[in-house]
């Protein structure tokens, strides 16, 4: 190729992607209000329809046969033809990356926010117990109780306030680091919900609060036993804490050939409407405010509630119902005709 020749290449050539850039460039000034899927398509049908009026153009100045000139022309129509809908669907693609990426970044500030909202509530809170145990401590060692028992039961109290605490986060700290590893095997649901209630059972009669599971029926699901029965422990325990005294909580179960779902209802009043998309937060407090909140280990457990379901194949709501709120745990029923793993 002559240097004439090749000169008259890049001309054509810059002058041709010049032009299309422009246009390109105005028409995503006036779709600037538009969606990104729309501006990407436009990028893209610009870089395809700018090549092909590249090479037509080329072709026209420099070919000398029409036949020659035809085949090129087909060539880049069929090119572009197939060009085009791979270069949207790469923009597509680039467009749910790319929102992707912004939901995990939100789902990181939101962590992060909670994990600053729990570090704060625990520092608050470990203050109280820590200063018990520095001036018992203090007084027994200078001979100043007179009931040097009560004074070691306090001690142990308060110990075993500040290792509910740490257990706490370190329950969430491993819900949080990615799904928990499961040890599943098949067991009857309401095996599961009979172990929650016997280990939430003497808080539910320190308050006069009954549990009322006669609306179970019987369904098996694969299930890490430990994780599960930990999880709607947790349920019951915030439902427990928040339900007046001398009430009810009612637990029932619904299944189908796919799922069975557990409602945990109590009679806390009710939330509001913001709240109810927040209670399976790290480190909730069900206030507006995160200066007026203190910790409690038991919004920290709902935390981690999802988690152990999620890891499951399940998941979690919570809808205001009556006079209170209903939790729903909903997990994959197993498979009828499989042997049970009692």
């Amino acid at each position: 190729m002559s240097s004439n020749d090749l000169f008259g290449v890049l001309a054509i050539a810059t002058t041709v992607c010049l032009t299309v850039g422009l246009i390109g460039i105005g028409a995503l000034r006036l779709l600037r209000t538009s969606s990104i899927t729309v501006q990407t398509t436009v990028v893209a049908l610009g870089t395809v329809v700018a090549t092909l009026i590249g090479i037509t153009s080329v072709a026209a100045a420099m070919f000398v046969s029409g036949h020659d000139f035809l085949v090129a022309l087909y060539v880049c129509a069929i090119s572009g033809m197939a060009a085009i809908p791979l270069s949207l669907t790469l923009s597509r693609r680039l467009i749910h990356t790319n929102r992707s990426v912004v939901k995990s970044r939100e789902r990181e500030r939101a962590m992060e926010n909670s994990r600053r909202e729990l570090i704060a509530w625990i520092s608050h809170d470990l203050r109280a117990p820590l200063v018990g145990l520095r001036s018992t401590a203090q007084a027994l060692e200078e001979g100043l109780v007179d009931d040097p028992e009560s004074a070691h039961k306090q001690l142990r109290c308060e110990v075993d306030r500040i290792t509910s605490m740490v257990d706490d986060v370190v329950e969430l700290s491993h819900a949080q680091t990615g799904p928990p590893q499961l040890a599943q095997h098949r067991v009857k649901l309401s095996k599961l919900l009979t172990g929650a209630i016997t280990s939430t059972q003497s808080m539910a009669s320190a308050r006069d609060i009954h549990i009322d599971n006669s609306g179970t029926c019987a369904v098996e699901v694969y299930a890490d036993s430990q994780l599960l029965i930990r999880a709607l422990s947790a349920v019951l325990i915030h439902a427990i804490r928040h339900t007046p005294a001398e009430s009810t909580i009612v637990i029932a179960v619904h299944s189908n050939n796919q799922n069975a779902t557990v409602w945990v209802t109590d009679s806390c009043g009710g939330l509001a409407e913001h709240h109810l998309k927040r209670v399976f937060d790290t480190a909730w407090s069900g206030t507006s405010t995160t200066q007026a909140a203190t910790y409690n280990g038991a919004l920290v457990r709902l935390a981690a509630v999802k988690s152990i379901v999620e890891a499951h194949g399940g998941s979690t709501n919570i809808a205001n119902v009556g006079d209170g709120c209903r939790c729903e745990i909903t997990l994959p029923a197993a498979a009828a005709e499989t042997g049970i793993d009692r």
